[in-house]
Parts: C-alpha cells; structure tokens; sequence
C-alpha cells in the first residue's frame, strides 16, 4: 500500500451480516434492500411473436408455509422468474432469433431442465406454482415436437 502525505491509509472493514458466527441474529443490522427488478435486468430484445408464445406466470398468493408470508412470497416469485427465464431460453431456441437459427436439441435440454424441476419438487410446491410448471412444460413439449416436424 502506498503512503501519502498524511500518513499510511487505513482501510475499516463492517461486518454486515445478519447473524452471528453461532446463527443468533446480531443488534443492529438491518436486512439489504432488494435492488427494484428494472434496474437489474439488462435491456432484452423480445423474440418473434407467435400465437402458442408461452405465458408469463402470474405471481401467485402469498404462501402461509412456515416463516413470513413476504419471505414466502418472494421465494415463489423468485421460483417463477427462473421458470420464465428457463422457458423463455427454451422458446428462443425452437423458434430462433434474427441472427440466431433455430436449436431444438439445445431447446430440449431447458424442457429436459424443466421436467427434472417438476419431478423433483413434486409436492413441494403451491398448486398455482404446480399448475404453472406443468403447463409450461407441457406447452414446450408441444412446441417441441412441431418444430421437428
């Protein structure tokens, strides 16, 4: 480190976290605020409209599973974008994009994903979250299936 002409630099470390080093919650420590969802994406160009373009899930009711019911349901909404950014990928790669031909192998590794998420958290999920999955993944099936025909 280099010294200036007031003297050597110090650097101040904060200790932000939560809880302490045996999981009881620390004084004084205010949880992060969550960055608003605008700021964080990146601009997306939207694909080539279709008539079967898959849904967007719509975030459902709050959860009453143990915990909070904003704890709940931010989890849920957290679980829905990553089935819409994974159905979406799948979509795009049937369809393709300008400059980007069509990959219906790579578009059936994302179903494949998909299905494996639905199997493994079978009784897991809300009936809506449920619900939203299986149809997604029915949906993408489909479209599967008349993009090798």
């Amino acid at each position: 480190m280099s010294e200036s002409k007031e003297g050597p630099r110090t650097v101040k470390v904060v200790d932000r976290r939560m809880f302490s080093a045996d999981g009881t919650p620390r004084e004084g420590v205010r949880p992060a605020e969550r960055v608003p969802e605008q700021a964080a994406r990146p601009v997306e160009r939207e694909p080539p409209a279709r008539p079967e373009a898959t849904p967007r899930p719509a975030p459902p009711p709050a959860a009453e599973v143990g915990g909070s019911a904003a704890a709940a349901s931010a989890s849920s909404q957290d679980f829905l974008e990553l089935l819409a950014m994974l159905a979406r990928n799948a979509e795009l790669l049937l369809v393709g994009a300008e400059g980007m031909p069509a990959q219906p192998d790579e578009a059936r590794r994302f179903i494949n994903w998909l299905a494996a998420l639905e199997a493994k958290t079978a009784g897991n999920l809300s009936r809506e979250e449920a619900a939203i999955l299986s149809d997604l993944v029915f949906q993408l099936r489909a479209a599967y299936l008349q993009s090798r025909r």
